[in-house]
């Protein structure tokens, strides 16, 4: 695998820095640690900014404008919107997708896409009724991969068995007012969305030999809505549990290179501007403090992945790169950085 890219989705860069993530900052430390400057409002939301860092382009130019998920679909796409895993697929590399906001209905990603929040339930005869817009068809691709995806349902609301649903939201209130019982109910909801999630992405980035492999984690969002409601040792001990997913992960798939994002920051009910943007890798360089904002993100993968082409309204983030042409031969290069950092023997 050239590039792991794996989304957080919500994580703050206060909230990173304020809590114990080891693996994250040990990682960020030896590579880029940078602010990730989302879209001001109204588009410092999962919807805008998701689909503006899978196609480089703005939100007005994309269509995906709406600050709520009713309008966070691929059928708001104007034409001839194309992402950057249609680019890179293009150019014979294989992209794989697990939960990516914004990728339903569906358009197929060779070899594999799972689609991500918003997208309708399959339970038979119910519906999800966070998704206003039902447009039917698959929620994966090829179609027969539905036989090793199991009960994944994308974001962690999905997770929900359908018999409990209607008695969800109001626990979520009350464990947003600091009720006890429904704080540790939401919790454990996140807990089970995180692992299936994780263990859906090591499934499937073992079964398919990929140069780009996509896993996005909602559940950082939901804490971060959560805010002074779940104590802080509750929110360390979560936070840890994610540091432990991404780690696992990245040992797992051993790729060349590493990029860990978020899309916005959370505190409380109010989206803040300033993300994550975590990067570790021989293409990368080291101790790099910056900020990259989104409309970078896209151009920078394009050129990691050799296939950078003018065509976007802005240039690979150079700054945070390593100087020169990305590294031919990386293969082992981040397992020797890793075995150095004591994570590998």
């Amino acid at each position: 695998m050239k590039l792991l890219f794996i989304g957080l989705d919500g994580l703050s860069f206060d909230i990173f820095e304020e809590f114990p993530m080891p693996f994250l900052h040990d990682m960020s430390d030896e590579g880029v640690r940078a602010k990730f400057m989302s879209f001001d409002d109204p588009y410092m939301c999962t919807g805008p900014v998701w689909t503006s860092v899978q196609t480089g382009i703005r939100p007005e130019e994309h269509g995906v404008t709406e600050p709520g998920a009713a309008g966070w679909h691929t059928a708001a796409f104007k034409d001839n919107v194309k992402t950057i895993w249609r680019r890179m697929n293009e150019k014979g590399l294989s992209c794989g997708l697990i939960n990516y906001p914004v990728t339903y209905p569906l358009r197929p990603v060779d070899p594999f896409v799972v689609c991500g929040f918003p997208a309708p339930w399959e339970h038979e005869g119910t519906q999800n009724p966070w998704d206003e817009v039902q447009f039917g068809g698959e929620l994966f691709w090829p179609p027969e991969l539905k036989e090793h995806v199991g009960g994944f349902r994308s974001a962690w609301m999905n997770y929900i068995p359908p018999e409990e649903y209607e008695d969800t939201h109001e626990p979520y209130r009350a464990a947003q007012e600091g009720d006890p019982e429904s704080r540790n109910y939401i919790m454990a909801l996140l807990h089970r969305s995180l692992h299936e999630t994780a263990r859906l992405a090591h499934i499937l980035l073992r079964r398919y030999e990929v140069d780009v492999g996509v896993s996005i984690f909602m559940e950082t969002d939901t804490l971060g809505h959560l805010g002074s409601a779940v104590p802080a040792v509750r929110r360390e001990e979560f936070l840890h549990e994610v540091d432990n997913v991404v780690r696992e992960l990245v040992l797992d798939c051993n790729p060349d290179n590493v990029i860990v994002m978020s899309d916005h920051g959370c505190w409380g009910q109010p989206h803040v501007k300033e993300g994550i943007f975590l990067a570790f890798g021989p293409a990368f360089g080291a101790g790099v403090k910056a900020e990259v904002e989104v409309l970078d993100v896209a151009p920078t993968i394009l050129y990691l992945m050799g296939v950078y082409e003018p065509t976007l309204p802005r240039e690979p983030a150079y700054r945070v790169l390593k100087s020169g042409q990305v590294e031919e031969e990386a293969q082992g290069k981040i397992q020797d950085r890793l075995r150095a950092m004591g994570y590998l023997e």
